[in-house]
């Protein structure tokens, strides 16, 4: 997996509410290889619930947010000054990653 080779300290927040499609109610967990956590351990986080994202974006070792760009998470990130890779999935995340990206200049957008 490309997280685990780029050898980068990270926290990857992993919710049953991003997989799926949320206007029919499908949910799914999202799978990572065997043996992924124990191999990142002490390099980074898997965490599959909630997680105080202010607090993190805050932190001065933050060097970067890969979002789907929801509302708050954009305010949060450009108010923490930290850079957004945008990945939008639905409903106003597209347009929002067009503000961040093409208007506003704070992030790049992922293709998928």
């Amino acid at each position: 997996m490309g997280l685990e080779q780029s050898k980068q300290k990270f926290i990857w927040v992993l919710r049953d509410a991003d997989k799926g499609n949320v206007f029919d109610g499908e949910v799914r967990r999202a799978e990572l290889p065997d043996g992924f956590v124990e191999r990142v351990k002490g390099l980074g986080m898997v965490v599959r619930d909630w997680a105080p994202q202010p607090d993190i974006l805050a932190h001065p070792s933050t060097g970067g947010f890969m979002s789907h760009c929801g509302w708050n998470s954009c305010i949060e990130s450009i108010t923490m000054g930290v850079p957004i890779a945008a990945w939008p999935m639905h409903s106003d995340q597209p347009r929002n990653s067009v503000l961040i990206t093409e208007i506003w200049k704070t992030g790049n957008v992922e293709r998928h």
